[in-house]
């Protein structure tokens, strides 16, 4: 059995032999998730490529399963591999969480599941990275086109993940939690609120400063909320708080 279907199979059985119950019960499964992946994976010659493609696919359908759900909490095991994901490949794993939520039907999202598939964290081009993330949920934000059933299930997600920032079957969430939070700002600047997006970027730079997906929207929420009075086409309808 594969350290993923393993972990899936024991993650519940492991969570109450800790005594972990209710909310103490997902740092817990994401601690063993990472021992489970880094076990399976880590070898004499460096990290075993096809461990990495499996604990991939299985964040990517994994957060399908858990948006599409009436609970999109319900299912913490696969939370937890969503976590793997954050941690190992953030920036890869925050075009996926992004693309998925706000994408607005089902064959967007199939594309952005297949290039996710496709990518390896070392290999995201700079047109790519955070700054082209955020720049994206910006044209978002413009064009008003964000699924509000699909948005609540993404920030309940995020939510979820972000509380986990405490120490987990010997593992430290705090990464997980700040990107997390970073994502559930970016979030905010998709409806338009511009005010809370800076808010909670700004908190997660404050925790971590070299995080490139919070750092990106400090800069440009700042920017929406001071525009330079001779630029055009800032965007956002109101940029001193909820914009739309």
């Amino acid at each position: 059995m594969s350290g993923y279907r393993d972990f899936l199979v024991r993650a519940d059985e492991y969570a109450l032999l800790n005594g972990m119950g209710g909310d103490g019960r997902l740092p817990v499964l994401i601690g063993f998730a990472v021992q489970n992946y880094l076990n399976e994976g880590m070898g004499y010659d460096g990290f075993d490529g096809g461990v990495r493609r499996t604990w991939k696919s299985a964040a990517a359908f994994g957060l399908r399963k858990v948006l599409d759900d009436a609970d999109p909490c319900a299912d913490l095991p696969r939370l937890a591999v969503v976590a793997v994901s954050l941690e190992f490949s953030p920036q890869l794993a925050s075009w996926l969480i992004a693309r998925s939520v706000l994408h607005d039907d089902a064959a967007s999202r199939d594309d952005v599941l297949d290039d996710f598939l496709s990518r390896d964290e070392a290999c995201v081009p700079r047109d790519e990275g955070m700054e082209a993330l955020t720049d994206q949920v910006v044209d978002w934000a413009n064009s008003g086109g964000v699924d509000a059933g699909r948005m609540d299930a993404g920030r309940r997600v995020l939510d979820a993940l972000a509380a986990t920032s405490r120490t987990g079957h010997g593992f430290d969430c705090g990464n997980v939690a700040r990107q997390a939070c970073a994502l559930r700002a970016l979030l905010d600047l998709a409806v338009g609120d511009v005010a809370a997006a800076y808010r909670q970027a700004s908190d997660v730079m404050a925790a971590d400063p070299l995080n490139d997906l919070a750092f990106s929207l400090v800069e440009r929420t700042y920017t929406l909320m001071n525009p330079d009075p001779g630029a055009s086409g800032v965007g956002l309808s109101d940029a001193s708080g909820r914009g739309m």
